[in-house]
C-alpha cells in the first residue's frame, strides 16, 4: 500500500467480498438524507475519504461533480474500480490521519466526504486528520461527517442565517463575534462568524483586521483567490501564507459566503505547517 493500512481497518481486505455487497445495497440519498441540501451544486471537486467501493463517488460524478475517491484497501479499490467503470472518478491508495499522497500533491476541494470513517482513529489521530483535511479545502466550509458523537452544530447569527458544525476535538467556544476553535495542540485555529452585508471587500478587511488582533501576520505577495458556490451560495476564499504571533510559518484561508441579500457568513483559518504535517 503507499500510504499504508490503519490497524483499526486491516480485517477489512478479507471481507472485501461481502462488504461490497453491504456497501452497494444502501443507497447515496439514504445514508446522505440529513446533509443532502449542504453539498455545493455541481461543477465542484469533492474528496470522498474512505470510499469503499465507491458508491457515493458513483453518484456524485455521475451529476457532474469531478470525484476523487480515497481507499487504503486495495480489495475494496478493485471491486469499486470494476462496479463503477462507467464513470469518471480518480482512484487513490492513501489513508488518514495524515493522508500523505494527497498532502503532497497539492490539490483543493470544494467538499469533503467522511463517511463512517473517523472512529478508525483514535483523538489524537482525528485532531490531526481534521488539520490535513482543512488544509485540502478550497473554500474551508464543506466537510460533512457523518459522525455526531464527536461533534456539536452551531447557529450563527440573530435570527440565525447559518449553521456550522465543528468537532468537540477542537473545543469550539460561542463568542460575541461567533464561534472559535482550536485543537488540543493549538496547531489550529478557525473563526466563523455571521456579518451584515456591506461588500465581500468590506467582510475580508474585517477578517484581516481579526488576524492581526491575534497576532497573525500575513504575506500579501502570496494571495490566491478562488470564487464557487456552496449549496448555492456565492463565496470567496482567499489563501495566504504568513506567520502567527510566535513568528512560526502559517497557512491562512478567509473564506466570505453570501448567505442572503443582507448577510454574510465569514470564516478565518490559520494553520501552523507542522499542525497541517502531524
Amino acid at each position: 500500500m503507499t500510504a499504508g493500512l490503519h490497524a483499526s481497518i486491516a480485517g477489512y481486505a478479507e471481507e472485501a467480498d461481502r462488504l461490497t455487497v453491504q456497501y452497494e445495497s444502501i443507497a447515496f440519498e439514504e445514508v446522505h438524507a440529513l446533509v443532502l441540501d449542504l453539498m455545493p451544486a455541481a461543477p465542484a471537486d469533492v474528496l470522498d475519504i474512505g470510499a469503499g467501493t465507491g458508491r457515493d463517488a458513483a453518484v456524485l460524478a455521475a451529476r457532474g461533480f469531478a470525484v476523487t475517491a480515497v481507499e487504503p484497501t486495495a480489495e475494496l479499490r478493485a471491486h469499486g474500480e470494476r462496479l463503477h467503470a462507467d464513470v469518471a472518478i480518480a482512484w487513490l491508495d492513501d489513508s488518514l490521519p495524515d493522508l500523505p499522497v494527497l498532502a503532497a500533491a497539492g490539490e483543493r476541494f470544494d467538499l469533503v466526504l467522511l463517511t463512517a470513517v473517523l472512529m478508525h482513529l483514535d483523538a489524537g489521530e482525528r485532531t490531526r486528520a481534521m488539520a490535513r483535511i482543512a488544509a485540502l479545502l478550497a473554500l474551508c466550509v464543506a466537510v460533512l461527517w457523518q459522525f455526531p458523537a464527536f461533534a456539536a452544530t452551531y447557529e450563527l447569527g440573530a435570527p440565525p442565517v447559518a449553521r456550522i458544525t465543528l468537532p468537540d476535538a477542537w473545543s469550539p467556544k460561542v463568542t460575541g463575534r461567533g464561534v472559535e476553535a482550536t485543537t488540543d495542540d493549538d496547531e489550529i485555529y478557525v473563526a466563523v462568524r455571521p456579518a451584515a452585508l456591506a461588500s465581500t471587500e468590506e467582510a475580508v478587511k474585517q477578517a484581516l483586521a481579526y488576524l492581526l488582533e491575534q497576532g497573525v501576520k500575513i504575506d500579501v505577495a502570496t494571495q490566491r483567490e478562488r470564487t464557487g458556490q456552496i449549496n448555492g451560495m456565492e463565496a470567496l476564499s482567499l489563501a495566504y501564507s504568513g506567520k502567527d504571533e510566535d513568528d512560526e510559518d502559517v497557512e491562512i484561508s478567509v473564506s466570505v459566503v453570501i448567505a442572503s441579500p443582507s448577510s454574510v457568513v465569514v470564516l478565518t483559518y490559520w494553520g501552523s505547517k507542522e499542525g497541517e504535517r502531524t
